[in-house]
């Protein structure tokens, strides 16, 4: 289990780094919409980590996850993402002066494959029939080139480094009533949820999780770490985590109040209203928090002050466009 001295310190460690190699870290603001604060009948504050350098909230996270696991004679760094953690992956190993290899699923959104192409990272489409698969074919690759492979599905120093977006949000937002986090894996969800509930033990906060079936409400629901069979089917292509691992279920259990899911028109209603009224870039992944606070399925008071984590930006435009106009 990691605690707030562990994201005070992940957040000394990313900072040390960003003034070390330049990376371009931002502290990304919390915009407001007097449209949607009407709307809802809340005072909103939307995390706008679709700013963030990669378009996503991962690479502060990734950056401390590889500055305290990897070896100096690694000889690149291997991982398996959808996308953002891909492109995250890729940015900070060019950072560390190392290649990278990304291992995608097959279906990858093509915004993202350009991107992490654009860091100049390596990209292997891999079709695997399962976690373990995917998981035992990184490794054996990894092994073969003498990569370093972060498992980041259970690495807590990944945690601590979303955790220092929960400072942020408490500190640029004191009297916050609830938080609302998107949860693939449940990493973001656990960094968050513990720095912020360590800090204000009466602060509400909930992940949204999207698909048929996703882990993570399998998970916290049931109280288990657990693997699916098979990817689940959404358009939050960053929420497709096919696991939730035992240290990362540990934290969730002991800080975040609820998970709840939302649908896919819930997820396109609200990406236009974001859209629209904050001028923020969001993808579908990103825009769960805003589609959970419309749907009426978490109990937040009106005239509360609420935060949406708007997880990421990295959405193919052509794409977004048939969802907006649709």
């Amino acid at each position: 289990m990691i605690t707030l001295p562990d994201i005070e310190a992940a957040r000394r460690v990313i900072g040390d780094f960003d003034r070390q190699a330049a990376a371009g870290i931002l502290r990304t603001p919390l915009v407001s919409s007097d449209f949607l604060d009407a709307m809802t009948g809340m005072r909103l504050g939307f995390k706008a980590e679709c700013l963030q350098k990669t378009g996503s909230f991962k690479v502060p996270g990734v950056i401390h996850a590889l500055v305290r696991g990897m070896a100096a004679d690694a000889r690149g760094v291997l991982g398996v993402s959808s996308g953002n953690q891909g492109l995250a992956i890729a940015y900070v190993a060019g950072l560390l002066r190392k290649p990278a290899l990304i291992v995608l699923p097959q279906g990858a959104s093509s915004a993202k494959v350009a991107a992490i192409r654009s860091q100049g990272a390596e990209i292997t489409e891999l079709h695997y029939t399962s976690y373990e698969d995917a998981m035992r074919t990184a490794t054996n690759l990894a092994r073969d080139r003498g990569y370093f492979f972060p498992d980041l599905f259970s690495d807590l120093h990944f945690v601590a480094g979303h955790g220092t977006i929960g400072l942020q949000i408490l500190e640029d937002c004191p009297d916050v009533d609830a938080i609302i986090v998107p949860g693939g894996s449940g990493a973001l969800a656990a960094g968050v949820a513990t720095a912020c509930k360590a800090a204000r033990p009466s602060l509400r906060i909930f992940a949204v999780a999207a698909g048929d079936d996703p882990c993570l409400l399998t998970a916290f629901r049931e109280r288990r770490p657990t693997v699916l069979s098979r990817l689940p089917a959404t358009i939050c292509d960053g929420l497709r985590s096919p696991v939730v691992a035992a240290p990362v279920l540990d934290q969730l259990l002991a800080y975040l109040d609820d998970v709840v899911t939302v649908s896919e028109p819930e997820v396109i209603h609200a990406m236009r209203l974001a859209w629209s009224h904050t001028r923020l870039i969001t993808e579908p992944s990103g825009a769960v928090t805003l589609a959970a606070l419309l749907s009426g399925r978490l109990p937040i008071a009106r005239g509360s002050r609420v935060v949406c984590v708007l997880s990421g930006g990295n959405v193919d435009l052509a794409q977004a466009l048939q969802y907006l106009a649709g």
